[in-house]
């Protein structure tokens, strides 16, 4: 589900499908993505100090179950533009950011497997070990 903000600038139906069809593409490659919220900014950069380019800027915040949110922000002189850098960009952070719970995982195991074959055995403290001998 993505939900689209817009921020110093008039909300647009055509905007709000374009960038939420380039989010859900990059979601649909990845199973784990399916249940999460993505929040999508789309923001005018208009400053009145210094002349140029309006630049507009579109920021996602991913909330993945059980990890830090993925922040991507991206900006460009064409709202259509800057969502396209915005997926490219997101696919390549989503993938780094599962990857590294996934290699996370896989170091775990390996600890528990090696300690296992290992034949230790857990020291089990019972509650009254510390207590003083009568």
């Amino acid at each position: 589900m993505v939900r689209v903000m817009f921020k110093n600038l008039q909300g647009s139906e055509f905007i709000a499908q374009a960038v939420t069809e380039k989010i859900d593409h990059v979601l649909a490659k990845f199973p784990e993505t399916r249940n999460t919220r993505a929040s999508a900014i789309v923001s005018m950069e208009n400053s009145q100090f210094h002349s140029g380019p309006e630049l507009y800027q579109v920021k996602v915040i991913l909330e993945l179950k059980g990890m830090k949110p993925v922040v991507v922000e991206k900006q460009s002189s064409n709202v259509y533009q800057a969502s396209a850098l915005l997926a490219d960009r997101l696919f390549e952070a989503v993938h780094r950011h599962l990857d590294r719970r996934r290699e996370h995982h896989r170091r775990t195991v390996q600890r528990q497997s090696r300690w296992l074959r290992s034949g230790l055995v857990p020291l089990e403290v019972e509650p009254n070990w510390y207590a003083p001998a009568t």
